[in-house]
């Protein structure tokens, strides 16, 4: 990872997110940041010609002023970092797609929660439409989290089709880049797909691909994929959860909008 692009639309969430992503980029040693802010994010949420002043962004050159500062700040928490800023009138989702036709990012950093209640629910469904569409990695902060070294990271799998959708070099170069312990979690309630030859053959499968990281393996019991995640998180002291994106599987219907809404107001965990 080298190039992390971090949404700002200058809530406390987002500022917290962007202190988080700076500490992240050090301990994986990543070199860039820009920092993005969409002054007609939510603009494309409406069918409308113009919103009320009351959600109107600043200028452009306010706008400019501020990421300055946070800029400024980020540079007191790393220095080697190169930071870049960037405006534009775009509405987030089609801003963050315009900046990757030209740079290569790495990761994408966005906080969960905006800064009155129309801005978290418009945000909050900008968070799950990155969830659902965007290809690079996407690492969603809580609101009110400060970054911690990461020595434990979780990685939730469904044990389906392991070998075409776990992202094994994404998952090794993270791995070690941090020096971190891997977790790796399945939930489930049905205990009769324990002992299902399909699965029993997924579960060699990752066990090979993951050889060499010395990955342990649990197993938890519970109906709700979200709730049991997030519970075997608190208890194994995980600062990352990491989560595959695929289709009609545990990635996608855990990202989904109405999940990652009670992800706001119930985790204090980074989901990556």
């Amino acid at each position: 990872m080298r190039t992390f692009l971090v949404a700002i639309d200058f809530s406390e969430p987002a500022l917290d997110a962007a202190k988080y992503a700076t500490a992240f980029a050090s301990q994986v040693g990543a070199s860039r940041i820009i920092l993005y802010h969409s002054s007609d994010a939510l603009h494309g949420y409406f069918d409308i010609a113009q919103l009320p002043d009351a959600i109107n962004e600043s200028t452009v050159d306010e706008a400019a002023h501020k990421l300055t500062e946070i800029k400024l700040c980020l540079l007191a928490i790393d220095p080697s970092i190169e930071i870049a800023c960037e405006i534009d009138h775009w509405n987030l989702i089609e801003g963050i797609n315009r900046i990757q036709a030209r740079e290569a990012i790495d990761l994408i950093v966005v906080g969960r929660t905006g800064k009155s209640r129309l801005s978290r629910l418009l945000l909050g469904s900008s968070t799950a439409r990155l969830c659902a569409t965007c290809d690079t990695p996407l690492l969603v902060i809580p609101a009110s989290i400060s970054f911690k070294p990461i020595k434990r990271m979780a990685l939730a799998c469904d044990f389906k089709e392991v070998t075409a959708t776990i992202p094994v070099n994404i998952i090794k170069g993270l791995t070690n880049k941090l020096g971190a312990e891997l977790l790796v979690v399945n939930v489930d309630y049905r205990e009769e797909e324990y002992y299902d030859p399909h699965m029993i053959t997924q579960q060699y499968a990752l066990h090979a691909l993951l050889d060499n990281l010395k990955a342990t393996y649990f197993y938890v019991d519970s109906k709700s994929e979200r709730q049991g995640i997030l519970k075997f998180a608190r208890e194994q002291e995980v600062q990352l959860i990491l989560l595959i994106k695929k289709q009609h599987a545990l990635g996608e219907s855990f990202l989904h909008r109405s999940v990652s809404k009670e992800m706001a107001l119930y985790t204090t965990i980074p989901v990556l």
